[in-house]
Formats: C-alpha cells, structure tokens, sequence
C-alpha cells in the first residue's frame, strides 16, 4: 500500500499503539504505519486480546516490502502484553528480517513486571566492538548526590571480545583475557565508589587511590603485543580513562585517554558515556550532551538515556528553557524505565526527573509529587538500587513537600545510616525543630477576648466567587471543593527552609491551624492579614517520632491563586518559584 506525502509525520521519533493480532484488519494497518513515520526510531506496540479469526498470515507478511523506516530509522521495538500468538512472531520476523538498523528488542509478558526477553539486534558493518556495553560513570543529580549503583556488564563485554577473538588466535584470547581482568579489577573499583560510605570520609578517597592503582597495575602488565588491533587499544584506553575517573573531580588526563579510545573506536558506547561524564564535572555541559547524544545514536540504552536525563536536569538550572528542558528529561527517563522495567535505577531517575518538575512548577504541583514517590518505591524493589542512600534522601525530601513527615523522617534517617556524609541527620534535626515550633504556636494561644477582637473582621469579608464560607470544623480531610476558609494571620512560623511559608491562622469560629503556603514570598502575607483560603487541603496531623507525638491542624495552600489576602489576589513581585541546585558529588 502507497501512503501520501501528506499523511506521513516525518518528525515522529517515538510512537505507541494497540493492536489486536487475530483481527486482519488491524494486522494490516501495522505496515501502513510504519510508511506514515519515516523516522521513527522507537516503536511500542500492545498486544490486546481479539477474536480469532481464520486468515493465514504468513503469505501477508512475507509479500511485504522494506520502507524507510526499517530501513535507516527504527532502532527500538518493544512488545508489550505478548501472548505467545502465531501471528505476533510473524511481526517480529518480519522486523528482524527487515530492521536493518534495529539494535534493541524486548518483548514483556503480559504481566508488566516480568520480561521474557531482551536481544540485541547488532548490524553486521558496525564490527564485534559494537557489543561492548561496559559500566559508567554516574555524576550528580540535580536533586541529590548521585552514586548509581553497578549495573556491570564487564564480563558480557568481555565475552564479546573472546568470541570474536576465537577467530583471530591464541594471542588474541590472551589479550582479551587481560582486558578481562581489567574489566573485573574496574567493576570491583566503581562497586566500591558506589557502595562505600564510611563514617570517616577521608578513608574513601584513600581505598579508591589504592583499588584505582591495582587496576592500572593490571592493565600496565599487558604486554606490547597485545594491544596491536585499534579494537583492543580502543578498550585499553577506555579502562584507563575510566579507572582514572573514578574520583570526584575532573581529570585531564582520564579525558584524554577517552577521547584516543572513542577515535579509535567510534563504535563504543561506553567509551563516549564515560567521556561525556568526565567533561561534565569540568562544567561543559553542552560538550557532554553531545557525548550522550552520540552514543544514544549507535542504539537505545537505557544508561544513555539515564545519564542524558540527568544532564539535562542540571542544564535546567538558570536557563530559560528551564520547563522545557526538565520535559525532555522525564521522557528520557520514561524511554529508559520502558528499556527495562525492573531496574531500579531507571525508576530512580525518573523518581528525580517528576521531583526537579515539581520545583520547576513552582512547588506547587501534587501530581508530580505523587509521581516521584511512585518511581522511587519502584527503585527500591531493585536489590542493588536499595543500597543507594540518595534514593531515600530523595524519597524524603518528595514526602517533606508533601507534609508526610513521618515518612520524610523515616527516610532521611536511613539515608544518613547508610551514608554518614551526606548530610541527612540534619535534615531530620529541621524536621522535628519545624514540628516542635508548629506545635508551640498552637499551644501558646491568645485568650478568647484578644481573639474575638481580632477575627470579628473576618465578618466583613465579602467573597467575590461562588465558594461558600466556611470553618476548619466543617471540613472533610483532603481536597475541600467549592469551600473558602477565611482566617486571620497569627503568627509568622521561621524556620530553616526557604519553602514553603508557615503561619498560625484562626477562623471565624476562633479555632487555630497551622497555614502552610507555596510559591509565595514572606513579605506577601503580615501577621494581621485577612486570607481568604479557596479549595482548601486540609489534614489532621498525627505525627509519632521517637519519645515525641505532634498532633495540629493544617491547611495547604499549593498556589498563588488558592489564597487572596485581604480580599486581594496576591501581587505578581510576591510570586517566587522554588528552586533546586546540583551537588557535583559522584
């Protein structure tokens, strides 16, 4: 079937359908799709249940031609709710067979937790280097520190090159023996960067000195003749750049060794990860995403996508494409988690993609909350990724803004048990001093006839809305529709945190609750002011934490246009967005 020119989409890289493969009709519109998106590099396809019918497919799909497509684009296809039907080994045939750049496949069950398989689909021209797929670096987060946990594939690497050393002679396996051991000797030095966290934090930089010297050791003992082929020298200058920038700051001669290994070998992807990680710490972002960016163009990966994901975070900060770039994060992120969805790393970072959204937003927007809280209670299903304290740090700090404090509590504390350096303990410390003064504010009340002084102007308030009034007493936990609380400003509560702002508010009926505002700066609200609350989220909070229990009443206000002060909404120099900084800490 001939499509138009004026119904395909060349711009479309990424495109996701259902199809039920015992209907004829809906088989047949898959290769009319795939005509329509020229470019497209990623394909999901959902196998839903059909009615069976009687037609024979196999002669279908065999009288098919190439297109564009397959021929010069599609690098990604993922199957989900596969079912074990004739006609979709058919399909994946006939990609295989016509799929000439096609790099990743990976069919999911229909249970979304369990994959049946992921292959990799390599093409001949590109050489038995291009299945290198070795560990990288992980640079910081823009939320957090950012120690990604070993996702080694060192011996899988190594594999590779005995395989196709077997064809070359004994001299080759024995180099490939001795990148082998180095290859372990590396696996070992970036496990120990990784899950090291000693309570003195001059020990770790001493182990990783002596663990990065043995490596360099083993690789130095490599004789001359060895490393001849430009593959073998391409990974010998790999692992040593690699070793070399295992440290926290940015090393010159570990990106010189790189940038000899991706020259000599443009094909390895690895090398070009480890390069755009080492001339990040140097502060060349740009430089470092088109490092990503070529590696992401030998094939879908979800570490390319992870590492791009988190540059493009950190670029965030300061510019003025700040929520674009941040969008662009969370879909590398997703496309990464879509790549594999049991690896706790990919849910992590896209649980720190929704968290610099939520700020991005102006700290406002629940939804991304819930959304990171999500992907980090998917990490930590993964064996490896529980061992990374950031992951509970960040779960933290999403449930802090989420006024969950136990949980934030909870989570900072096993954060700064499994890293002693990061900082956490302190962040608990702010915690329990915030509640200890919220719950001051509401014991040290004023006596009732000061306080019937103060709110009996809250009866002149006239709403220009269609919210009925309304005191804490009457509200419904959560999310109040269509109800306006109005109180009078108490008290200002400081504390440690820049956001949000808390005040102790009383309504009409002289009853006290903690404010807690978002998006707003402290000069906006006075002690004395008239609120008029819109839509209330109101909690009863019952806080138990360790010999201490703290009991108050809260009113949330998420943005600027939930609140008018003194029957005004507030003025737009009042309005701040809450921002978020990188720790460039490995």
């Amino acid at each position: 079937m001939n499509v138009r020119a004026r119904a395909m989409l060349p711009s479309l890289k990424i495109f996701a359908v259902k199809v039920r493969f015992l209907d004829q009709t809906e088989v047949k519109m898959l290769p009319t799709l795939l005509r329509c998106f020229p470019s497209l590099e990623t394909l999901h396809v959902m196998s839903i249940p059909g009615s069976p019918d009687t037609v024979d497919r196999a002669g279908f799909w065999e009288s098919l031609g190439s297109c564009d497509c397959l021929r010069g684009h599609l690098k990604t296809l993922v199957l989900h709710g596969f079912q074990n039907l004739n006609q979709e080994l058919l399909f994946l045939n006939y990609i295989l067979e016509k799929g000439k750049m096609l790099k990743t496949l990976c069919i999911v069950r229909s249970e979304i937790d369990d994959v049946l398989a992921e292959a990799r689909h390599v093409v001949a021209e590109v050489g038995p280097t291009s299945g290198f797929i070795l560990e990288r670096e992980a640079p910081s987060d823009p939320i957090a520190t950012q120690n990604q946990k070993p996702m080694s594939r060192e011996r899988e690497a190594s594999g590779v090159a005995a395989s196709s050393a077997s064809q070359r002679g004994e001299g080759a396996e024995g180099a490939d023996a001795g990148l082998e051991r180095t290859a372990d000797a590396v696996e070992e030095l970036y496990r120990l960067r990784d899950t090291f966290f000693p309570r003195d934090p001059a020990e770790k930089p001493t182990a990783l000195r002596a663990r990065a010297d043995a490596a360099l050791a083993i690789l130095d003992s490599l004789p001359p003749e060895q490393r001849k082929s430009p593959q073998q020298r391409a990974v010998c200058e790999f692992l040593r750049g690699k070793i070399l920038d295992v440290f926290p700051d940015y090393n010159k001669e570990a990106e010189d060794h790189l940038s000899k290994a991706v020259k000599l070998n443009p094909s390895l992807v690895d090398a070009w990860l480890c390069l755009g990680n080492c001339i990040w710490k140097k502060g060349d972002l740009s430089s470092a995403k088109n490092c990503f960016v070529l590696a992401l163009n030998k094939g879908a990966d979800k570490k390319i996508l992870c590492q791009l994901s988190m540059l493009e975070r950190s670029m965030a900060q300061g510019s003025e494409d700040q929520k674009l770039l941040v969008e662009e994060s969370i879909n590398h992120a997703k496309e990464a988690v879509m790549l594999d969805i049991k690896d706790g790393n990919c849910w992590y970072n896209l649980g720190n993609a929704y968290l610099t959204s939520f700020f991005v937003s102006g700290a406002w927007d629940h939804t991304q909350l819930h959304h990171s809280v999500k992907a980090y209670q998917n990490a930590e299903k993964d064996e490896t990724t529980k061992l990374n304290p950031d992951l509970y740090y960040n779960c933290a700090t999403a449930n802090k803004y989420l006024e969950n404090y136990e949980r934030a509590l909870s989570g900072f504390e096993a954060a700064a048990l499994k890293d002693p350096d990061l900082g956490a303990d302190t962040d608990v410390q702010k915690i329990t001093s915030l509640l200890d003064k919220l719950v001051n504010a509401m014991k040290g009340q004023l006596r009732s006839k000061r306080l019937a002084s103060l709110v009996s102007s809250l009866g002149e308030v006239n709403l220009k809305s269609s919210h009925k009034k309304a005191t804490i007493s009457i509200l419904s936990e959560g999310l109040n529709k269509m109800v306006a609380v109005l109180g009078k400003v108490v008290l200002l509560i400081r504390h440690d945190d820049v956001a949000p702002l808390y005040y102790l508010t009383c309504d009409s009926d002289q009853s006290y609750f903690i404010l807690s505002v978002y998006g707003l700066r402290n000069e906006a609200i006075k002690e004395g002011d008239r609120v008029a609350l819109l839509e209330p989220y109101y909690r009863i909070l019952n806080i138990p934490w360790k010999e201490q229990r703290y009991q108050f009443k809260s009113i949330r206000v998420d943005f600027p246009e939930q609140i008018l002060i003194n029957e005004k909404a507030p003025a737009p120099h009042h309005v701040i967005r809450a921002s978020i900084h990188a720790q460039n800490k490995p």
